[in-house]
């Protein structure tokens, strides 16, 4: 309580805007930001050397150029995180597959070309583990995602075959991936009677904002996405926040299967759960329940840069 207590101190003499309550972009800076924290010197030098590769370079300078030259290049990891994000919302990016959306191409199925690659890959952004808790019928999960990508990407950087523009290209999708797949709803989506075809990861489960201070998530997905309690795009206070998360130990640095597996195990013990199990839709979610979003949050923030940091640490140890 104490140390949460400091986030929000912390938050309000920055000026920002505190919830009521991973990953949004926010969260996104604030792992990334613990990870360059861990990373070797070696590891450091390669990542700065190849994040100046990434289209988006000259503007992430223009952006941290306030900041005290010593933080610079670390602002620029950190921003570096919310690349694949930044590409949904770019109109020279295109969505995958016939049609759009986040169905692979039918021909080919994944790809790692580098920036040259101008598709979205919304697909890979979350590992649809099925779960049911009243017996529907599961479907699988496709074939092409997170948990895949994470494992060819990383294969990559660490090649001596590979050139840079490509590692470049890995490395600020791993930077993202890493922290998607700590999310516990980036992990599994719920069948349901409501939802026979699944909940796109709680994307359709609906919430209601009775008595609950503004800003309020309307679905339960978006609520986890903004679990750690600040809505800010500001680098600065990421890499402040990022000094307050709690100390994790680790025993599977360097298993993403692991990271995954636990992450499906906290959405159905920490996320589809109480108040979420109790009530219609849209559900009313206690305040019990929206702490316990904004603790488990911060724990997966907490691996999460820890494991990134090593898998990169990994590549040139």
């Amino acid at each position: 309580m104490k140390l949460l207590r400091t986030v929000v101190c912390l938050a309000l003499v920055l000026g920002l805007a505190v919830p009521a309550f991973a990953w949004d972009a926010f969260g996104h800076m604030v792992v990334a930001a613990a990870a360059y924290d861990r990373l070797t010197p070696t590891a450091r030098e390669n990542v700065d050397r190849l994040l100046a590769l990434n289209r988006q370079f000259q503007q992430w300078q223009t952006q941290v150029a306030g900041l005290p030259v010593a933080q610079q290049k670390k602002a620029i990891f950190v921003l570096a995180a919310t690349w694949p994000d930044l590409i949904k919302r770019d109109s020279n990016y295109h969505d995958d597959g016939p049609g759009g959306g986040d169905t692979p191409p039918a021909a080919g199925g994944d790809m790692n070309v580098g920036y040259s690659d101008m598709l979205r890959h919304k697909y890979w952004h979350f590992v649809d583990n099925p779960m049911s808790q009243d017996g529907s019928a599961l479907m699988p999960f496709q074939a092409v995602n997170a948990l895949t990508e994470i494992h060819l990407l990383s294969d990559a950087l660490g090649s001596a075959t590979s050139d840079d523009g490509l590692k470049s290209y890995d490395l600020v999708w791993l930077e993202h991936l890493v922290g998607d797949v700590h999310q516990p709803l980036h992990a599994t989506t719920r069948y349901s009677a409501a939802f026979p075809s699944g909940d796109r990861g709680g994307n359709s489960e609906t919430l209601s904002c009775a008595a609950v201070p503004a800003p309020c998530a309307r679905e339960l997905h978006a609520l986890w996405d903004n679990a750690m309690g600040i809505s800010n795009d500001d680098v600065s206070a990421a890499m402040a926040y990022a000094k307050t998360l709690p100390h994790v130990a680790l025993t599977e640095a360097g298993n993403p299967d692991k990271w995954v597996a636990d992450s499906f195990a906290l959405a159905k013990v920490k996320v589809y759960s109480g108040t979420m199990n109790s009530t219609p839709l849209p559900h009313h979610l206690s305040a019990a329940y929206r702490t316990r979003a904004t603790t488990v949050s911060r724990s997966q923030a907490a691996k999460a840069g820890r494991r990134l940091a090593d898998l990169i640490n990994g590549k040139w140890g």
